[in-house]
C-alpha cells in the first residue's frame, strides 16, 4: 500500500472499530436470551475478531484491522437482524463498509473486497433489504471466484 492508501485504511479501520461495540452489545443480549452453543460460539468469535481489529488498528495495520472488522460486522449484522435499536448503527456500518469495499477495490485487494461485500450483504439483510442483499451476495461470490 502506498502511504495515502495506508492512511486511508487506518482511518477506515478506526471508524469500523468504533461501530463494533454496538453490535457486541446486541450479540451479548441475544446470547443471554439464547442458550445455544451456536449463539455462544458466535459471540466468542465476534469478540475475538473485535479484539484483533482493535489491536491491529492501534498498531496502524489498517488492512488487517479492516479484514477482522468486516468479518465481525457480518456476524453482528446477522445476529442483530430486526433489532430496531440498532438502525443507526447499521446505517453507519453500511457507510463504513461501502468505503472499505471501495478502498479494497482501488488497491486491487480481492479478499478484502470480498469480505467487505459480505459484510454489506449481511448489513442489508439485517436492514430488511433482501433484494439488495441477494445482489451483493452474488457480487461477493463473483469476487471470491476471481480471487
Amino acid at each position: 500500500m502506498a502511504p495515502t492508501e495506508a492512511e486511508e485504511a487506518n482511518t477506515l479501520a478506526r471508524a469500523a472499530v468504533e461501530i463494533l461495540p454496538l453490535f457486541g452489545t446486541a450479540l451479548q443480549a441475544n446470547s443471554s436470551k439464547e442458550t445455544t452453543k451456536e449463539a455462544a460460539a458466535e459471540l466468542e468469535k465476534f469478540r475475538q475478531l473485535q479484539n484483533e481489529a482493535e489491536n491491529f488498528s492501534q498498531e496502524k495495520r489498517g488492512e488487517d484491522s479492516l479484514l477482522r472488522a468486516m468479518e465481525a460486522m457480518r456476524i453482528g449484522a446477522l445476529r442483530s437482524k430486526g433489532q430496531q435499536d440498532l438502525t443507526r448503527a447499521r446505517a453507519k456500518a453500511v457507510k463504513v463498509a461501502t468505503k472499505v469495499a471501495e478502498c479494497f477495490r482501488q488497491t486491487g485487494f480481492s479478499a478484502g473486497l470480498g469480505q467487505a461485500t459480505c459484510a454489506l450483504t449481511a448489513l442489508q439483510l439485517a436492514r430488511g433489504r433482501p433484494a439488495l442483499a441477494v445482489e451483493l451476495g452474488s457480487d461477493a461470490a463473483n469476487i471470491f471466484r476471481k480471487a
